[in-house]
């Protein structure tokens, strides 16, 4: 229980101690009372008005965290450096493709607390009764689009001139200051976003709680095989896609779940607006929680919500219908956070937390690098002995001519017959349709123009080849998918000591114009150790000029090695053009 903005405990008893006006008295807190928000008064007989006495705030029972649970080896609940990571910490990294941004939990600022008041006040007491119903309830207030009033709406389509692209958030209190004054629903999202807030509104409650990725996350339609494979229609040029996700985030809570009679272990939640639940009544999106437990076990229990869910997002099979197989062990590639903890080599891109072993039965090796270059190559199904495509480089950058090759398998095409598509694709497999058509050639090349119109929106591209049969239709043969890469930031830094007990950092950092077209809106953003950071706001870059600029931000408290991570952002690109340096924070003057 939190009095005051102080946390008293007594013997682990439900009641707390007060004093005021030198007047002693005990408050009483029923184990049932839901958690909120609570004002204690006292009304004199000589008085008109009720007399404030104290602010109450009734949480959920954190300290259930470190006596109960489940882990490895029979070691029973959160270690304290944990809990201080899962309840506390508003510093952490959100990994989206094969690099990490930096992002802000704001778990004790006034936005926080005050969007997690106003969103109880949307909840009936049984969901802030358990703890199992009020993180879910969370969902449906965070992003549900059924939900009047909801905080975050999602888009994926990268049309954001209307709002703001869910790659500039950095911060839950951002988009809380944003929604607070007349709650209207703040543009725009993407899955990091949504499990971002829903961590810090867990946080702020008392719920132990952290984000995390799944790389090759299926998006479930339920399409065969009791919601646990896809059907992939390739012969058809306007198809309708499986939707492996090269990446999704959604949150974890650490909880009892008595609803179950299971010890305290992380359960998935997630606010991000995929499918409906079958178990919310109107069709709500929601997800969650599922206890993790029984995703791994593959446990059909209704009551978990929506463990089937989760199951196929981890563990689904792609079936091939051309070759009449399953394709396994290509969803779930690998699922990660954040290791626990606020020392050096923490606060890392490239050292996060590898949790697989979590969520599903590891068969073989398993990678444990971080640095997976998503999405990976399209394989798992193509047509037997039929006609294969390849690129040079395999791994194009950005302004970058490159080349595609056509190859025969035991067959002999016509190379009149050849007909290879190009489809521009989010990060959600989605196609933004068939833009190009390569005919009659086993040698092509793909040039700037034929993929600057789409960067804004994605660097994703697909190429199926194939040939048109007597009917006129498309029959696949082969598919690649092509990531098209930035190159890095160029990062100098040069330490400057201002004192005894501050360094400040002069951080250069270049950038060569890769494009034919000028780059504009240029904004450069730099996050110092101290986790300020600094934006500013430069001028055009034309083509095939150089950026240089420098930014002094400061180390603050920190010491030792610390992290430093530059990006740019154009209205021509897609994603951040990104950079990192490590500098040392030490100070050493006097020494």
């Amino acid at each position: 229980m939190w009095t005051d903005g102080k946390y008293d405990e007594m013997d682990g008893k439900n009641y707390s101690v007060y004093s005021r006006h030198r007047h002693c008295f005990l408050l009483f807190i029923p184990s049932h009372l839901p958690v909120g928000d609570y004002e204690v008064t006292v009304k004199h007989s000589c008085s008109r008005f009720p007399k404030r006495l104290v602010h109450v705030q009734v949480i959920f029972d954190v300290e259930q965290s470190y006596r109960s649970g489940v882990r490895k080896r029979g070691a029973g609940g959160l270690q304290p450096f944990e809990m201080d990571e899962y309840l506390y910490n508003d510093l952490g990294y959100l990994w989206l493709e094969d690099y990490a941004i930096r992002w802000d939990y704001a778990v004790a600022s006034m936005a926080v607390q005050r969007a997690r008041i106003e969103i109880e006040k949307r909840m009936n007491e049984n969901e802030r009764r358990h703890t199992h119903l009020y993180a879910r309830a969370l969902t449906r207030y965070v992003g549900d689009p059924l939900t009047p009033g909801r905080v975050l709406q999602g888009r994926w389509d990268g049309m954001y001139d209307d709002g703001t692209s869910p790659f500039l958030w950095g911060s839950s209190a951002q988009i809380f200051n944003l929604w607070l004054p007349h709650r209207n629903t703040v543009k725009y999202g993407q899955c990091w976003v949504f499990a971002a807030l829903l961590t810090s509104l867990l946080r702020s409650r008392g719920i132990p709680a952290r984000t995390v990725t799944n790389y090759q996350s299926l998006h479930d339609r339920g399409l065969a095989d009791n919601r646990l494979s896809v059907l992939r229609q390739y012969d058809k040029i306007q198809q309708s896609d499986e939707l492996v996700w090269n990446f999704h985030v959604w949150s974890e809570a650490w909880m009892a779940r008595s609803d179950l009679k299971q010890p305290a272990y992380w359960n998935a939640v997630d606010a991000t607006p995929q499918e409906p639940s079958p178990l919310a009544v109107g069709n709500h999106y929601q997800t969650g929680p599922a206890y993790v437990p029984y995703v791994k076990q593959n446990l059909p229990h209704d009551v978990n919500y929506d463990t089937k869910f989760v199951t196929a997002e981890v563990n689904g099979r792609r079936w091939c219908p051309i070759t009449g197989a399953y394709v396994s062990g290509t969803i779930g590639l690998n699922i990660i956070t954040k290791v626990p903890g606020r020392g050096d080599g923490v606060y890392s891109y490239n050292n996060p937390l590898f949790i697989t072993g979590n969520y599903k039965h590891l068969i073989g090796k398993r990678s444990t690098d971080s640095k997976i270059l998503l999405p990976p190559p399209y394989s798992g199904c193509r047509r037997e002995n039929g006609l294969r495509l390849s690129a040079s480089p395999e791994i194009p950058s950005v302004g970058q001519t490159f080349n595609l090759f056509v190859t025969q398998g035991n067959t002999s095409v016509p190379e009149s017959s050849l007909l290879v598509l190009m489809e521009p694709i989010v990060y959600t497999s989605q196609s933004l349709g068939i833009v190009r058509l390569f005919l009659e050639s086993s040698y092509i090349t793909v040039t700037e123009d034929d993929y600057l119109p789409y960067l804004r929106n994605t660097t994703i591209f697909k190429f199926k080849v194939g040939v048109c049969n007597s009917s006129g239709h498309f029959v696949f043969h082969d598919a690649l998918l092509l990531r098209l890469a930035y190159d890095s930031l160029s990062i100098q830094v040069t330490r400057k000591e201002t004192g005894s007990d501050s360094v400040d950092l002069v951080v250069t950092v270049s950038f060569d114009n890769p494009f034919s077209i000028s780059l504009t809106g240029v904004l450069l953003s730099v996050f110092a150790p101290s986790f300020d950071v600094s934006t500013e706001h430069l001028r055009d870059l034309p083509p095939a000029t150089s950026l240089a600029h420098s930014v002094t931000v400061g180390c603050g408290s920190t010491t030792g090695s610390r992290f430093i991570l530059a990006t740019l952002d154009t209205a021509e690109t897609f994603r951040s053009v990104r950079g990192y340096a490590t500098v040392d924070c030490t100070v050493t003057n006097g020494r």
